[in-house]
């Protein structure tokens, strides 16, 4: 075996005719920073002022192949969640006249803290511009990802009052009434009154509407901070629900630059809970008259779930039962029956969101102390002129009484239209999804998928058969498993994908992509979509999924994030949960490839025939399983300063046919299979590729570890030849990286190194053997077979 001397403190890496492994910290080298060429040059900012991602600030704590919204920091970078903004703020472009402030701050289930920050400009918020920053069990912070406005500079100095902004507002708007204005004073005798309740969600709600000055950009995620303005934000409530507004008017002239819906409708059709039989619930008692449909047991996971009824009107009143046995007589009256039902999906909605995911309420603050745990439900609303909707509206969820007051299966309050709801409420606490376009799309989407998730949790049965919202009352008018059947897109700007302005931006329409993404990720499936790419899912169940989804909504959305950010963070949620390259992360990533976001081609496996000559920033070859160099053809890593770098998920193959020259600064390493690995190439960056050489080019070869035997069952000696009279160490490591074995050793004699490894007790499979030595390392494939 031939070989070849490395410099000190130079990582090795063990090169044989079959696959080589090398554990994923056996490298350290902290330049690898900078090879990734990525460059990445923010097309909306002023050309005499680019912000470049990779600068050099930037280039001291990220890892390479991050881009600019989503940002993956090096393991030894020392960095604070707090400070992160303030410490690095050139390496984010933020200037002196920017802030980053910090909005909340979250825990999750897997001890993980995520830190929310708002942007703002020479004081005043910038509206969309969020940025979420994460640190880990140990509270090392690993990631961050959102939106940053860089190079803003626009006046700053509004023309108009509020007041004069706010009557801007309401003449735009054109409600004949607002809920302020139609609200009275409670006396002092009804706060008394047990069936009087503070809602601090409600207050804010019917009080006279402040306004914020904000900077907006007119069309949503645009980032050129040229088209920014500066703007007075009001939310307008409307008795009825459905015109609530968010409107941004303009400082100096008056006119309204954008406009965003604050209810969130679903249009999903007719139906009631009847097909769930008898339930009990839980109620509240009266002085007056008996038992009402208030909840307040378990208020520390759910909250307070709290049903009326609108009877077609602006006024809210209580359904009230003498006995609280609502069937009188073995019978039950339509009124009655309606309030049971919602009452009873809105408390097994949040009961859901509790024993599954953890959350304490719509807000996810209930039992904390904030007055931000009411859950409350109207029936019998008129929503936008139409008695067949349902809506997030105004902080309720409020549901049509269909076409006939008579009959109490006419209602838009089944099981998953109330989630449906409920999901919006959580949407509005967590990630804010603004109701517009491709956000706006997620957010209707977010709301089907936990329709559907608390529908077949509550059936107990993961087979139920339905994937549709609404089939309980006859048609369906979405169906997650083929959202097609209903003129839907199951793929990305693929057929049926709406482009126009309606239903603002076709949220109803285009939702049906990740839609259709929850299910195969769930139940797997194959096939060609829209764009002509073959797809394979291996389906991971729906508790898997709904765990990404929830993730994945809570934890990475922000208030403008599109498509390709609701793919980038259900791969992230996906390796939190279940491990970075786990059979559940590829599967999401496969998923999402299957409706047409993402890469065309899953990079599982690279081939790599080239001269590599690096410049600039370096180049990075990655696969997803594994990346191979040689063998058919001829690979060969010239001199270079910058770095070259292949890595891979499980294994890195250096065949016969490929040669690293000395000088050529080249390293390889096996990784988690980082999200970088599914991002789609950035397009300020073309990959060198170099020129296909002849097969027969000379062979270069590195290793210098060998073991024999290799296949063993209770022994293998490992030998080193061109080893050093120093103390070493070796380990065995499976490739889950778990060591199973290690020894030291005060010196080693002569020029070749020998020592036993005994494999007595070790399971039958493939491991690693790391040998290290005065800064060297060297690692070699074992198979171990049963004993």
């Amino acid at each position: 075996m031939s070989t070849q001397n490395f410099p000190r403190n130079k990582p090795l890496i063990s090169i044989t005719h079959n696959i080589l492994y090398v554990i994923v910290f056996l490298f350290t080298n902290t330049t690898l920073a900078a090879q990734h060429s990525t460059q990445a040059v923010h097309n909306a900012t002023h050309q005499s002022d680019e912000y470049i991602f990779w600068n050099e600030n930037m280039l001291r704590i990220a890892q390479q192949g991050t881009q600019p919204d989503w940002v993956d920091f090096l393991p030894e970078a020392t960095l604070q969640p707090h400070t992160l903004f303030v410490d690095h703020a050139i390496a984010f472009g933020l200037g002196t006249n920017d802030a980053m402030h910090l909005v909340r701050t979250e825990d999750d289930v897997i001890e993980h803290k995520h830190y929310l920050f708002q942007q703002y400009h020479k004081g005043y918020e910038v509206y969309g511009a969020q940025y979420r920053v994460h640190t880990n069990e140990v509270q090392r912070v690993y990631s961050a990802n959102g939106t940053i406005i860089r190079n803003l500079n626009n006046q700053a100095v509004p023309s108009l009052s509020e007041g004069q902004a706010l009557a801007a507002a309401m003449k735009a708007h054109g409600a004949p009434v607002y809920r302020w204005q139609i609200v009275k004073q409670k006396s002092a005798e009804e706060q008394d009154n047990i069936n009087y309740v503070y809602d601090a969600g409600q207050e804010m709600r019917d009080a006279f509407p402040h306004g914020d000055l904000v900077w907006v950009h007119p069309v949503q995620a645009n980032r050129d901070p040229r088209g920014y303005q500066l703007a007075w934000r009001f939310d307008l409530y409307v008795p009825g629900g459905v015109e609530d507004m968010r409107l941004f008017i303009d400082a100096m002239t008056g006119e309204v630059i954008k406009s965003v819906p604050l209810s969130h409708s679903c249009f999903v059709g007719n139906g009631n809970t009847t097909w769930h039989g008898f339930r009990f619930i839980n109620t509240s008692a009266s002085l007056f008259a008996g038992y009402f449909l208030r909840d307040e047991c378990n208020v520390s996971a759910t909250g307070i779930v709290h049903t009326k009824n609108r009877n077609l009107t602006f006024t809210a009143s209580e359904y009230f039962d003498d006995d609280n046995n609502w069937n009188d007589g073995g019978t039950i009256s339509t009124v009655k029956q309606v309030g049971i039902s919602t009452q009873w999906a809105g408390k097994a909605t949040l009961n859901y969101f509790y024993g599954v995911h953890n959350r304490r309420g719509h807000t996810g603050q209930a039992g904390m102390g904030t007055g931000l745990d009411l859950s409350e439900f109207h029936n019998n609303v008129i929503i936008g002129g139409t008695r067949n909707n349902a809506c997030y509206c105004g902080g309720n969820f409020v549901f049509g009484p269909g076409d006939s007051d008579a009959l109490s299966t006419d209602d838009w309050n089944t099981l998953d239209i109330v989630a449906h709801e409920v999901t919006h409420g959580v949407i509005s606490y967590s990630s804010d999804l603004e109701y517009s376009y491709e956000s706006g799309a997620l957010n209707e989407s977010f709301a089907d998928i936990f329709g559907v998730a608390v529908e077949q949790w509550m059936d107990g049965s993961y087979d139920y058969g339905t994937w549709a919202m609404g089939e309980d009352r006859g048609p369906a008018i979405r169906d997650i498993s083929d959202p097609n059947v209903h003129n839907h897109p199951d793929t990305y700007l693929g057929f049926y994908w709406y482009f126009g302005a309606f239903d603002n931006g076709g949220v109803h329409t285009n939702s049906g992509v990740m839609n259709h993404w929850f299910y195969l990720l769930s139940q797997g499936g194959s096939g060609s979509n829209n764009n002509g790419t073959d797809y394979e899912v291996q389906g991971i169940g729906i508790e898997k999924a709904r765990a990404i989804a929830y993730r994945n909504m809570t934890v990475y959305m922000t208030v403008h994030s599109q498509y390709l950010d609701a793919r980038e963070g259900a791969i992230r949620a996906a390796n939190d949960l279940y491990g970075s390259c786990s059979e559940e992360a590829l599967a999401t990533a496969e998923a999402w490839r299957a409706v047409g976001v993402g890469p065309l081609h899953p990079l599982y496996w690279r081939q790599i025939c080239a001269d590599i000559t690096t410049s600039l920033f370096g180049s990075a070859y990655i696969g997803i399983e594994s990346v191979t160099a040689g063998g058919f053809c001829t690979t060969t890593v010239n001199p270079s300063s910058y770095n070259t770098f292949f890595r891979a998920g499980k294994y890195v193959d250096l065949k016969t046919g490929f040669t690293a020259l000395a000088g050529s600064n080249f390293t390889a390493q096996i990784s988690d299979c980082a999200v970088a690995y599914y991002r789609e190439p950035n397009p300020a960056y073309t990959e060198p590729q170099g020129e296909i050489n002849d097969p027969l080019a000379s062979i270069g070869q590195v290793s210098q570890l060998s073991l024999y035997p290799n296949p063993a069952t209770s022994s293998t000696l490992l030998e080193l030849t061109g080893a050093e009279e120093s103390p070493y160490q070796v380990s065995l490591f499976d490739l889950t990286g778990r060591r199973h074995w290690m020894e030291n050793s005060q010196t080693a004699s002569g020029n070749v190194l020998q020592h036993s490894i005994p494999l007595g007790g070790v399971p039958a499979g493939i491991y690693v053997v790391q040998l290290e030595q005065n800064g060297h390392m060297y690692s070699e494939r074992l198979v171990v077979l049963d004993q």
